[in-house]
């Protein structure tokens, strides 16, 4: 299954549990020009809490299902997937999913895979 963009512009976010200012200072060094830099501090709470989700998609002016959120970590993709989110697990430590009851929309080995789907 591949993801296209449909012509409307593709934006990078990063999505963290660190600092704001923090991950601002670690921009010049990520190597990608991440849109906008969301941490958990902005949500007042952290992944896999609802409202870390629900505040990535305000702050972003897109509904849920408008976003691909994309995570190593099963458990985030849970909770993105339940709040409404697309989902794609980059399973880079080759361990399986689980019987979660929301799966992701894409399985991915690594972020390259993940590039070459959008392409």
């Amino acid at each position: 299954m591949g993801f296209r963009t449909s012509g409307a512009r593709t934006r990078g976010v990063l999505r963290i549990s660190e600092t704001s200012s923090l991950l601002e200072n670690a921009r010049p060094n990520l190597g990608i020009d991440f849109a906008r830099i969301i941490s958990g501090a902005e949500a007042g709470s952290f992944k896999p809490h609802v409202a870390t989700y629900r505040k990535a998609a305000e702050l972003l002016g897109l509904a849920p299902d408008a976003i691909l959120f994309v995570a190593n970590h099963a458990f985030d993709c849970v909770g993105a997937k339940a709040y409404g989110m697309r989902t794609c697990f980059v399973d880079r430590r080759k361990r399986p999913f689980g019987q979660w009851p929301y799966q992701p929309d894409l399985i991915v080995a690594d972020f390259e895979e993940l590039a070459e789907r959008f392409t």
